[in-house]
This record gives structure tokens, C-alpha cells and sequence, in this order.
């Protein structure tokens, strides 16, 4: 309401239109019927951030000590939500060939039978097994073979991936004195043997692919 409505120490107020007495909080005038003017709220006191003195609302310096009242600070936004760090994915590398019905030896290419059969894929910066049934394990050592492969399969998975940085080296084998074997051997002492029915020229063609990228 209008400030300039009430009276100094008394409950009733004028309106401001026809200056009739009205009560305290009355919305309408009774003689004239006009609403009310309610008053603009006060501003809000301002204090100087510097010395603490009180000024007017439009100020822009404390006539106390100068410090410039517009300048209020700012604060600090809300940090928003961290987007989600993804792996970055391993380099795919070149494929450069294929080595098709290999079966899979633990250490040196001695006679046993082979722990899981497959396909030798060599990139330029690893080999992939795929292991599969129904290949070399088959074709040397029959069902029996095939058995013990597909077991070992289910307890290691379908895939081994060698990197060449954990590749000591890598040479050529015989499995038996009969087939042409791969044969990579670890940083860590660990020796992987493939052992297929491939022709000797397709196994030397891996290994020197494969050795041309050791480092």
C-alpha cells in the first residue's frame, strides 16, 4: 500500500484517491469504491563489501571508501556432469594373411594332442587364433582329439591374441617331424605352437611376416 496512506501511530489509513479513513488492510475505499493502491516494495538495503557502510541503492561507489558497489562476484557455476571416459580401442592393425586348419600346442611342437584347432589369422602388429572344431585335431587324432579340444575351448575361450610387443621371436617347427609348425616364443619364456597340414612354404611365408614386425 501507498506509504503516504497511513497515519503516523495509528491503525487506519486515507484513500489515496478520495481521503476517506479506511481500516488497515482494506482493499476497496467505502465511499468511492476505488481499489487500493499497493505500495512498491522498499528496495533492499545495499552495504559496501569494502567497509560496510550503508548506501543508496543507485550507487555505484561507497562515498565511505570508494569501493565500487557494482561489482558483486559471481559465483562459481555448478560442475557439470563428467562425460564418461571410453577405452580407447586398440589398434586394428593390417591383416596381412591366413593360416587355415591349425591346431594349437602348449610349448614345443612335440607329438601330443592339441589343446584347441583353428585358424591363424597374422596382422601387423599381432596374431589372432580363432579357435573351431572339426579341423587338424579331427584329421590327426579323431574323435578323442576333437573331445579334449572342445573342452579346453570352453575353459579359455574362442580367441588368443598375441601381441607383438610381448613376441620375443618366432621361428619354424616340426610337429612330429611331419607337419610345418609356428612356433612364437614369449617375453615371458612362454612357448605357443601351430602345427597344420600346410605346405612348408606357407609357414615360412607367416613366419617372416610375423618377424618383420619384432622389434
Amino acid at each position: 500500500m501507498c506509504s503516504g496512506c497511513f497515519r503516523k501511530g495509528e491503525k487506519n489509513m486515507k484513500c489515496q484517491y478520495c481521503g476517506n479513513e479506511m481500516s488497515e488492510g482494506a482493499k476497496f475505499c467505502s465511499l468511492c469504491g476505488k481499489k487500493v493502491i499497493e505500495a512498491e516494495p522498499a528496495p533492499a538495503k545495499r552495504f559496501c563489501p569494502s567497509c560496510g557502510q550503508e548506501g543508496k541503492p543507485d550507487m555505484l561507489f561507497c562515498e565511505y571508501c570508494g569501493a565500487r558497489l557494482t561489482d558483486k562476484a559471481r559465483p562459481a557455476p555448478a560442475p557439470g556432469p563428467r562425460p564418461e571416459l571410453k577405452p580407447r580401442p586398440s589398434s586394428s592393425g593390417r591383416f596381412l594373411m591366413e593360416a587355415g586348419m591349425m591346431s594349437y600346442y602348449s610349448g614345443e611342437p612335440t607329438v601330443g594332442i592339441a589343446k584347441a584347432t583353428g585358424t591363424l589369422k597374422i596382422f601387423d602388429d599381432r596374431v589372432e587364433f580363432h579357435k573351431k572344431m572339426g579341423s587338424s585335431a579331427g584329421a590327426m587324432f579323431g574323435a578323442v582329439g576333437m573331445i579334449i579340444a572342445a573342452n579346453k575351448m570352453k575353459q579359455e575361450g574362442d580367441l588368443d591374441i598375441y601381441r607383438y610387443r610381448d613376441v620375443a621371436s618366432v621361428r619354424e617347427g616340426r610337429y612330429g617331424g611331419i607337419y610345418h609348425t609356428i612356433v612364437l616364443v614369449m617375453k615371458n619364456g612362454q612357448v605357443h605352437s601351430f602345427a597344420g597340414t600346410l605346405n612348408s612354404g606357407k609357414i615360412q611365408e607367416a613366419v617372416v611376416q610375423i618377424s618383420r614386425h619384432l622389434g
